[in-house]
């Protein structure tokens, strides 16, 4: 469609702005079309959907495409712009990115930062941990003023760090972001330094007015551009239906980076689990607490109140009792070896068991109830919440007033986990996508139940797509195969009438910048020992190890397996991922390689995306096997049945495209800008033997091809021989 003459000129100012001052930046064509595609898609007026999913591979400039697409549209159409990504660790990136272009930027832009709670420290928690209790408030919980109040007893390290960030906070040398404090926080005491959303006090607390997380969200509200991550996104459309951290989704631009992801997040983020056992005290304490909250007001339940409370309690109670039982029966079905019994509750290995909804069949209707009286219950707790925040009761010391409401927004959050699992529980799985319900028991004998969505498509149509005022979903690996279905199946786009999908081509000369070689291998990976020699003979022929390599394994076991079988000469080269953080490996390959020595890094999925390695930092990336990840998950398990069950193929429609992306990914780590070069090894002989690797081969970027030729020993004619490189000619002579 036509731009209109504001939307051009807005364009034109940024793009000639950047080209006088940014260092670096050139015009690129791919680029262009980029801000074209999005710019047509926010332009029109009405009430149409304005919704594109964009896939522009490395090099493309999305970012600075959609912060230019989105911040014009943005100002045309008086809307904010929320840029979400999918990890927090790109959150940062993004906001330095435009950090510096706020700098050169033709108009003033204001840029903000939103994580979940958890992302930031709790000061009444730290304070209550430090032992400095304002008014008391930590009365009640035991332990000493001096040492803190802990719920167990701490090590001497452990009050370390709550004594560091006390200090730090104190002298305002920290702003209460934890991924910007430089020692380990364990995840045992995570936790207690934050809070949730049930629980914080709100204005009542003693240190609102200096919350890291208040003061992230005042500066939201003064953005122009909001920085978000997707599950909190997803987190805020969920819990409140929009408009409780961000801004209202009909009020703004939303930019979906990394958009790949978005399903699977949608997914976790409507999932629910709970612990089975000590419920009934739980829920006591629950009640209890509401009534203390209600006296502290100096009200009191009228006794119908107080009978419809003890009856919701009693219902809930018998509901998670018989729940309790079924699951055990279904445990004791398992192979699961029983060390001891003590107690009621049985010891032994860490168990995971698949349940079904005919598992919970004579429940269904308990269950349901159930829940809806939980639901009633939780109604009691947040009515009690609000009001101890917006009317506070006099005389009452505000760190008592914050005592309290952490106790209100505790037990909040435990019901809050028994009405999403019961409700879950008790969902009735009928054409629609399935509800997938598993239990987990841990060697101590703990025992969680947890139930899922195995798909989110129509939400998110309904509280995204069809929600904003107008979206863009980026990613450099949205097509599967060659084609945008899988994706917008899986994140609802398919459900949008008028959603429009471009793809970009890649704006370097692939083809002349990297070769993309597939041996004629003789073994395929279900031959495991046969496999893995003729691996290592590649490896050890085809790896330089003077430069630097990124070997990409498909599972921890094969991962180990090649590295244990590495030659000795190499193991000062090799670094294996989860041998020290992702971070300080990185840095330690770049540092070899800027020093002129050769090093090999190994690892897993997470080395495969979103890892820079431009120019010398990756000369060689060996894919030892197509990337098809299981679907072992209880998730996946039962996405995977529930497709066959209807006639479909669970290969075709979830491992063959997702295992495409991956490769598309894994590939992608070698080109990183227009002066790279390099090459690209994958030892898997399935992409030249099966009809779906001759199709993923098809539908690879445009390197240059090196293909082994592989001829299937029982069809090769009399008296001739197969084209086989010298190494696959030698493994084979090995066997």
């Amino acid at each position: 469609m036509d731009l209109s003459a504001e939307t051009v000129e807005g364009i034109r100012t940024w793009l000639d702005a950047l080209c006088t001052h940014k260092a670096g930046f050139r015009r690129r064509r791919e680029q262009d079309r980029a801000i074209l595609a999005m710019a047509s898609c926010l332009e029109p007026e009405g009430a149409s959907a304005r919704v594109v999913a964009l896939e522009g591979p490395t090099g493309v400039g999305k970012s600075i495409a959609y912060v230019i697409a989105g911040l014009v549209a943005g100002r045309r159409h008086g809307k904010k712009l929320i840029v979400s990504t999918a990890t927090v660790a790109l959150q940062k990136q993004l906001a330095n990115d435009l950090e510096r272009l706020a700098q050169i930027a033709p108009v003033p832009i204001k840029a903000a930062v939103l994580k979940g709670r958890s992302r930031y420290v709790c000061d009444r928690n730290l304070a209550h941990l430090a032992g400095e209790d304002t008014d008391q408030l930590g009365l009640d919980l035991g332990g000493d003023s001096a040492g803190g109040h802990w719920p167990f007893q701490p090590t001497v390290a452990e009050r370390e760090v709550v004594t560091a960030l006390r200090a730090a906070r104190s002298a305002k040398d920290w702003d209460g972001d934890l991924d910007g404090w430089r020692q380990k926080i364990t995840g045992k005491i995570r936790p207690l330094l934050t809070t949730t959303s049930k629980g914080c006090a709100g204005p009542s607390c003693p240190y609102a007015a200096r919350c890291p997380l208040l003061r992230a969200r005042r500066n939201v509200f003064e953005a122009d551009v909001i920085v978000t991550n997707h599950a909190l996104l997803l987190a805020d459309q969920r819990q409140s239906g929009g408009g409780a951290l961000l801004p209202p989704l009909d009020e703004a631009i939303v930019i979906v980076d990394e958009a790949h992801h978005l399903p699977d997040v949608a997914v976790d983020a409507a999932a629910a689990g709970m612990v089975l056992g000590g419920h009934a005290k739980k829920i006591r304490k629950a009640i209890d607490v509401g009534r203390r909250a209600a006296g502290m007001r100096r009200k009191a339940y009228s006794q119908s109140i107080v009978d419809r409370l003890d009856s919701a309690e009693g219902e809930v109670v018998a509901a998670l009792d018989a729940l309790q039982s079924r699951v055990a029966e279904v445990l004791s079905r398992t192979d699961a070896v029983a060390v001891s019994r003590r107690y009621g509750r049985t010891f032994g290995r860490p168990t995971q068991k698949r349940m079904s909804a005919s598992d919970f069949a004579t429940l269904r209707d308990d269950l349901e109830h159930a829940s809806k009286e939980a639901g009633w219950l939780l109604a009691q707790l947040e009515r009690e919440q609000e009001k101890l925040s917006k009317d506070p009761p006099p005389g009452v010391g505000s760190g008592v007033l914050s005592r309290m409401s952490r106790e209100v927004g505790e037990s909040g959050d435990f019901m809050q986990s028994v009405v999403d699992t019961l409700t879950l529980l008790s969902t009735q799985d009928d054409d629609q996508a399935p509800v997938a319900r598993w239990v987990n028991r841990d060697g101590q004998g703990n025992v969680e139940v947890h139930a899922s969505p195995v798909d989110a498509s129509a939400w998110l149509a309904t509280v995204l797509w069809r929600r904003a005022f107008g979206v863009v979903a980026v990613s450099a690996t949205l097509r599967a195969m060659g084609d945008f279905r899988h994706f917008a199946e899986r994140s609802g786009l398919s459900r949008v009438r008028e959603a429009r999908f471009v793809a970009l081509p890649s704006p370097f000369d692939l083809e002349g910048q990297a070769v993309l070689r597939v041996p004629a291998m003789v073994s395929e990976p279900s031959s495991e020992d046969e496999f893995l020699a003729e691996v290592m003979i590649e490896l050890q022929e085809g790896v330089d190890p003077s430069e630097a390599t990124l070997v990409l394994c498909a599972s921890r076991l094969l991962m180990e397996a090649v590295v244990e079988r590495m030659p000795a000469s190499w193991k000062d080269r090799v670094k294996v991922q989860d041998q020290k953080s992702t971070g300080v490996l990185l840095d330690e390959h770049r540092a070899d390689i800027a020093a002129g020595r050769g090093s090999i890094l190994v690892g897993l999925a997470s080395l495969a995306e979103g890892v820079d390695l431009p120019g010398k930092e990756c000369s060689h990336v060996v894919i030892v096997k197509l990337p098809f990840m299981s679907p072992s998950d209880p998730v996946g398990e039962t996405r995977a049945e529930w497709l066959e069950s209807r006639g479909r193929s669970a290969f075709a429609e979830i491992l063959l495209p997702d295992a495409h992306r991956r490769l598309v990914q894994a590939c992608g780590r070698l080109i990183r800008t227009e002066t790279d070069s390099g090459r690209i090894t994958v030892l898997d002989r399935r992409l030249l033997t099966k009809t779906y690797g001759k199709k993923m081969l098809d539908t690879l970027p445009p390197y240059r091809r090196d293909i082994g030729v592989v001829l299937a020993e029982q069809s090769r004619p009399s008296g001739t021989t197969a084209r086989r490189s010298p190494t696959t000619r030698r493994a084979a002579a090995g066997r």
